[in-house]
């Protein structure tokens, strides 16, 4: 069965699909990202632990960060308290970086009081090598509103553990500030090995659309609504043309109202606060190809936090460097859960036929 939507854009169910499609397709039986624990608080607590983990090559955790009073945000594996962490971090984009060495954790954020955040973090867990962790994290900056703009952080992390054949099995979220996790803190832990074959892949397709013809805006369709949303955007752009990259997201229909505020550094450079507009981020001016990964946490009682990063082609060939934009984004609708997501060209200009945005999701 095949569902056609406007503009000749296909959409299936879940039950419906053979694979895992994405941009590089593979058969459904070679295994994916499958949940191997969660924890979620039913009381205000300092300690979100998940234990007796699978051992996989790599894992993917998403932490539902809320708080009540100022934490400070903390990892641990194992529940290895000895001084065996090292970091590097920069918040807001601030630069140089920060480091610490021979710590007793790894601190991924620190909150102010009563804030909803929102963390990825891709670790590597081979055997007999330091266990290498990348942390992107999102805060409302314990300010509702569109006139706040959101909080970045992003961390590099490494535990040395004390027998080099030692793997993770547990990763403990973990506070060390007078506040605590508040009630619904969450932390999911994801995994993924090259023998896996199971099928019960944590991330289910919800969209999935290729453009046949010049648009002004690329959307994904409605889609089934998840707490955790996991889009890629493909972006073709117009020979000698610039066009401005902006996302935007909405329930039912794509929200094109003052309802957003961003923070985004381009090339590195010094980060900008963007505060009540009608885009989630103002992404880059291209006159190439463009390709944004992003996640999204999508609670109906609170404001959906949003982690982005884009390399755009620039001008074509190996002369000349690619660019990059990190950003963050809030949408601050309440009440409901983002079920369409988009990209727009800012302007009169349109992106080139062949964009592709899919859509991943999971409760």
């Amino acid at each position: 069965m095949v569902e056609w939507l406007a503009g000749n854009r296909i959409r299936g169910t879940s039950t419906e699909r053979t694979t895992t499609t994405g941009f590089n397709p593979v058969s459904a039986v070679a295994g994916g990202w499958v949940e191997l624990g969660r924890t979620t608080l039913g009381s205000a607590g300092d300690l979100v632990s998940v234990a007796s983990l699978s051992d996989k090559r790599y894992y993917m955790v998403l932490c539902d960060n809320r708080t009540t009073g100022a934490v400070r945000m903390n990892m641990r594996f194992n529940s290895d308290s000895g001084s065996n962490y090292s970091e590097r971090w920069s918040a807001k984009g601030v630069t140089p970086d920060s480091t610490q060495v021979s710590q007793n954790k790894m601190q991924y954020g620190q909150s102010n009081v009563n804030e909803q955040g929102f963390s990825v973090h891709n670790i590597a867990n081979l055997t007999n090598k330091e266990k290498l962790m990348i942390a992107n994290v999102v805060s409302d900056d314990a300010s509702t509103g569109a006139g706040t703009s959101p909080y970045r952080n992003e961390y590099v992390s490494k535990w040395v553990p004390s027998t080099a054949s030692d793997v993770i099995n547990e990763i403990s979220m973990y506070n060390t500030s007078a506040g605590s996790w508040n009630i619904g803190a969450e932390c999911v832990v994801l995994g993924w090995d090259p023998t896996d074959t199971h099928t019960t892949n944590f991330w289910e397709e919800l969209a999935s659309v290729t453009t046949t013809g010049a648009l002004a805006t690329v959307d994904s369709g409605v889609f089934t609504s998840k707490k955790y949303l996991w889009c890629q955007i493909m972006t073709v752009g117009r020979s000698g043309v610039a066009t401005n990259s902006r996302l935007r997201v909405g329930n039912t229909t794509i929200d094109v109202n003052d309802n957003y505020s961003s923070r985004r550094s381009a090339d590195g450079g010094t980060e900008t606060p963007v505060i009540d507009v009608s885009y989630a981020a103002d992404i880059a001016t291209n006159t190439g190809n463009q390709f944004t990964n992003l996640f999204i946490i999508n609670n109906s009682a609170n404001e959906k936090l949003i982690i982005g990063h884009t390399i755009d082609q620039n001008t074509a060939g190996a002369g000349t460097a690619p660019r990059r934009t990190e950003f963050v984004g809030k949408h601050v609708t309440t009440g409901s859960q983002l079920d369409i997501i988009g990209m727009y060209s800012g302007g009169s200009d349109t992106f080139d036929a062949g964009a592709v945005i899919k859509v991943w999701g999971s409760n």
